[in-house]
């Protein structure tokens, strides 16, 4: 009996012996993990925090070299095949005036495609002229620097076409790459400028960017009047004139500086 209990005390010392081991273990990896995590989150707040955050903006200015215009054919007839019929025939006629003026295919984009009941209301009474067939494109006319006259002979090409409009049109860039660049210099030039003058007042250096985000605004267009245009090309012998002007491009870059221990 007295052997049993020897030996059961001796169980009961072991196991506890045990299960403190184990705790003992488990506490010192917690906390050696916390203590890890802690450091990192640390770090990166101290990071977050020692910085100075400035923003430059470059503007840059350019002449457009291409026009995009675009030009609607619209069409009434009885039958949906008769104002089908009537539209084509009016839309080989566009086409072939733009190759003429040496517009490309890949510059001709049909932007819209319909065809519609053409109704008319009378006092609250609905009646059917017919079927109303109706084609859009996106012409781009390119070289408008190297050909002054290029964009109004285009122009001057479809609208003595009957029942052409032009709805709209918009000056663009074809490649904007240094523009970019000389805006994005600029603009961190800015941006530098006013990092140091604030390290300057605050008594800090600065060290390298840590992070840098740019941002370009694109010039907004408005509508072109196609009755506007009509009325010019009364009033005038010669062809349509386009003046193309300047566009401005905007770059913004948002930089984070480092600040020197």
């Amino acid at each position: 009996m007295d052997e049993n209990k020897n030996r059961g005390f001796g169980g009961k010392i072991v196991s506890t012996i045990l299960i403190c081991v184990t705790f003992i273990w488990a506490t010192t990896f917690y906390v050696s993990h916390m203590t890890k995590s802690t450091s990192v989150d640390t770090s990166v707040g101290e990071e977050l925090v020692n910085t100075i955050e400035v923003n430059g903006e470059g503007r840059v200015f350019g002449r457009p070299d291409i026009l995009r215009i675009q030009v609607g054919i619209s069409e009434v007839a009885l039958t949906s095949k008769e104002a089908q019929s009537k539209l084509n025939a009016n839309v080989q006629k566009v086409i072939s005036a733009l190759k003429a003026n040496k517009v490309e295919d890949k510059d001709i984009q049909t932007v819209e495609l319909s065809l519609i009941q053409e109704v008319e209301w009378n006092n609250n009474t609905k009646k059917i002229l017919g079927q109303r067939a109706t084609q859009r494109f996106m012409v781009t006319i390119r070289g408008i620097q190297k050909d002054l006259e290029i964009s109004g002979k285009v122009i001057d090409s479809v609208t003595i076409i009957n029942g052409v409009e032009i709805s709209s049109m918009q000056f663009d860039i074809d490649d904007k790459t240094e523009l970019y660049k000389e805006g994005r210099e600029l603009a961190f030039k800015k941006a530098k400028q006013k990092a140091d003058d604030l390290a300057k007042v605050a008594g800090l250096s600065l060290s390298k960017p840590i992070r840098i985000q740019d941002q370009v605004q694109t010039p907004y267009y408005s509508p072109f009047s196609n009755q506007y245009l009509g009325k010019a090309m009364d009033s005038m012998e010669s062809s349509t004139q386009i003046p193309s002007g300047q566009m401005e491009i905007v770059v913004s870059l948002n930089v984070v500086f480092g600040i020197q221990k």
